[in-house]
């Protein structure tokens, strides 16, 4: 198995939620999130509209990824008007190295 960073827990933090805003007007992200990953492998099943898409996209803005770019350009960070896009502040992500 290659090493490289793998993801513990996703955590939406309540702090930083706006329930009358995108995306906490979804159903499981105004329940709250708290994920511990435990596996090499997860899977995000549901309805269309369930969030899915928009958390896996959260995630990725997080890890420093580019969302937009998935796949190909899987590790160019994602620049809107010159800058770098921030994470969003509303998520936490552990990662670990093994």
């Amino acid at each position: 198995m290659r090493g490289g960073p793998f993801l513990r827990r996703i955590v939406l933090l309540p702090d930083e939620t706006r329930p009358d805003a995108h995306p906490f007007d979804i159903p499981a992200f105004r329940a709250g999130i708290d994920l511990a990953l435990r596996t090499g492998v997860t899977f995000f099943v549901g309805e269309n509209g369930s969030g899915k898409s928009t958390l896996l996209e959260a995630v990725a803005k997080c890890c420093g990824f580019n969302p937009e770019t998935l796949p190909p350009a899987r590790l160019q960070p994602r620049f809107e008007h010159g800058h770098s896009v921030p994470a969003p502040e509303w998520l936490s992500v552990d990662e670990e190295e093994r």
